[in-house]
């Protein structure tokens, strides 16, 4: 148990690292899209071979990968403009709120299983969306500051205007991602799904090269590396948690402790190295948003 919950403790904490290093890249001004290019290649060639049933793929006894292949390098394709949007938020500033606000996307798939596919409505679900919803209001209306705030022809809510269209962009991406769960033969298929993603990212990247000119210096090419790298062993740890947790019936508790960990530990980034700070309505909208984190993922329980 206490195994389990160590694994998932450390599976927030490497969320919070990823953002860190993304929120590191935009403040500094380096080549975002030549930075994920390197960290994607590298997650989908570790994902391909330690994730992959390759024997299973190759006999053919994968029924329904097209519609997985569909789905998954679609989801992978819009998270990669998701990371564009996000980059457009954080050159704004208030990276801290940001972050906060686009963790909470994953009320989508709770919304598209409860609208679409016809799930019984679950309180705590419903609950969970409307306080995230008061969430984001409460966000938006905060008073921040911030060493890095830049000028923007939205004004001085640039930031907000971007991060909630990554909220609703990542939102789709995470219904995408979700989509194959519902699907009839989905056991066996999680480590295909997770290598096509990465994949449908990669691929966005690549094609992002038209618009903007490559720059792979060496210190872009380590840190894409060192979060490549951590990438993968994040969802080694995910996995490992998931599986210690569950021999004790308690693998539900590990997304909300994981992405409350994440939201704290990147708030903290904020504060102490960004020195962003905002005020009260801004830190109660950061621990509101913990609040519906966790009632939505309850909820799916």
């Amino acid at each position: 148990m206490i195994g389990g919950l160590v694994l998932t403790a450390i599976t927030g904490v490497l969320w919070a690292v990823l953002g860190v290093i993304f929120s590191v890249i935009v403040w500094r001004k380096q080549s975002l899209l030549s930075f994920l290019q390197i960290s994607c290649a590298l997650s989908t060639i570790g994902a391909g071979i330690f994730l992959t049933p390759w024997p299973r793929v190759l006999a053919g006894d994968m029924p329904g990968w097209v519609g997985l292949a569909v789905s998954q390098l679609l989801a992978g394709l819009i998270n990669a403009y998701g990371m564009y949007c996000l980059q457009r938020a954080m050159n704004a500033g208030h990276h801290g709120m940001v972050w906060t606000m686009t963790q909470a996307a994953l009320i989508f798939p709770f919304l598209y299983a409860l609208i679409v596919i016809g799930e019984p409505p679950q309180t705590l679900g419903i609950i969970g969306v409307g306080v995230i919803i008061l969430s984001l209001v409460m966000l938006g209306r905060s008073k921040t500051q911030s060493d890095h705030v830049r000028s923007s022809k939205l004004g001085k809510y640039a930031w907000l205007y971007w991060a909630l269209w990554t909220f609703v962009v990542l939102g789709a991406v995470n219904i995408l991602a979700s989509m194959p769960s519902y699907w009839p033969d989905w056991t066996g298929k999680a480590g295909l799904r997770t290598t096509l993603f990465f994949a449908g990212n990669l691929l966005g990247f690549v094609l992002a090269d038209w618009t903007q000119p490559r720059r792979w210096t060496r210190d872009l090419m380590g840190i894409g590396l060192l979060h490549g790298t951590l990438a993968m062993v994040c969802i080694a740890t995910l996995f490992a948690a998931t599986d210690a947790l569950s021999v004790h019936q308690r693998a539900g508790i590990v997304y909300p402790l994981g992405i409350s960990i994440d939201i704290i530990a990147f708030a903290l980034y904020a504060f102490v190295f960004l020195r962003e700070r905002s005020g009260v309505l801004g830190y109660l909208g950061v621990s509101t948003t913990l609040a519906g984190v966790v009632l939505v993922v309850l909820a799916a329980l």
